[in-house]
């Protein structure tokens, strides 16, 4: 029996449906119907846009989104994801929910599977698929100057210490010229999922929208790991948010002076870092503190718009490589896009 449902990836001519979809049964303000080039540069195959759809009587009655590490660079597998936007319309079927997400995972048939951010509405869910829920670390770097905060709240009982400055470490901010210069591809061999010099160029260094800035650290003119960074500008004030760290995870605390020679460059507020799979006594140690264990610190991490409290990610993820680690960051993902219009 013919099933009353197409389960496909959207093709390009189907691009005002899908607007349509989004605009009725989503967001009407979704940067994806105000700026299709966001949508473009996240989700434009070569042959198809990375969503499956469902569509019965010819109108689309659910969409899933996905983000392949290789729509960034192409030598990376094809079979390891990130999943973005599910929405169904209700009373249209039975079913339409799993079974778009069943159709994805037969198109895609990944490996390492990533939904981030995810709420907790479809934790059970993620859980029943056998995926481990979690939620990213979140750890602030702060000075130990008198500032009056406009983004965070900080009590005067949290403890901030000027970092002694340890000259092993040089850092340079790269160009794209830059980073494929340099010998970086063992860099990429410490966690999934994995990652490359051209992943980093296409996914931050030419970003339509956001403005990222990659540091290399370096010890005897050898780069010993990368750092990713995004300076975030509201209220009047400026914080910087760390969106992905390449190295071993031992090598984290050697951008502790990088962290605090840029605090003072921007006059930032803080430097935070989301992220699950680095073992947090490495954020200790780069001067980082868990801002959970403080009930009264507030170091937002939601700007579109901006919220002025705590932001906790969850994050979803399954994979089958057992013998190498999982790192996810706020950069991966559906995290760090673009949500508005905005100057």
């Amino acid at each position: 029996m013919k099933s009353e449902f197409d389960f496909k990836l959207l093709e390009f001519h189907e691009l005002d449906d899908f607007l349509k979809f989004m605009k009725e049964h989503w967001d009407v303000n979704h940067i994806f119907i105000k700026d299709t080039s966001v949508f473009d540069w996240q989700h434009k195959g070569d042959q198809f846009y990375h969503y499956m759809i469902a569509k019965k009587n010819n109108e689309i009655v659910g969409i899933h989104g996905v983000i392949p590490l290789n729509h960034f660079d192409k030598k990376l597998p094809n079979n390891q994801i990130f999943i973005a936007l599910w929405r169904v319309i209700e009373g249209k079927g039975i079913g339409i929910g799993l079974r778009i997400f069943k159709q994805m995972l037969k198109a895609y048939e990944p490996n390492l599977i990533v939904g981030l951010p995810v709420t907790s509405a479809v934790n059970k869910f993620y859980e029943t698929q056998g995926f481990k829920v979690v939620f990213l670390d979140h750890f602030v770097f702060l000075l130990n100057e008198s500032k009056k905060f406009k983004i965070a709240q900080v009590p005067n009982d949290i403890e901030r210490k000027e970092l002694r400055i340890n000259k092993k470490y040089e850092y340079k901010k790269l160009t794209i010229k830059d980073i494929k210069a340099l010998k970086t591809d063992h860099l990429y061999e410490y966690q999934l999922p994995l990652k490359s010099d051209d992943y980093i160029i296409n996914r931050y260094m030419k970003h339509p929208i956001y403005k990222y800035e990659v540091f290399a650290v370096l010890n005897n003119q050898m780069v010993e790991a990368l750092c990713v960074l995004r300076p975030i500008r509201k209220e009047g004030a400026v914080i910087i948010t760390i969106m992905d760290f390449i190295g071993p995870d031992n090598k984290f605390p050697s951008i502790r002076f990088l962290a605090q020679c840029l605090i003072k460059e921007y006059n930032a507020e803080y430097i935070d870092i989301y992220v699950y799979g680095i073992p947090q006594e490495f954020l200790i140690d780069a001067g980082f503190i868990d801002r959970k264990k403080y009930n009264n610190l507030i170091i937002p991490g939601y700007f579109e718009p901006f919220l002025k409290k705590n932001y906790n990610i969850g994050c979803a993820f399954k994979y089958s490589h057992v013998n190498i680690p999982i790192r996810i960051f706020k950069g991966d993902g559906d995290a760090d896009r673009p949500r508005k219009m905005v100057a």
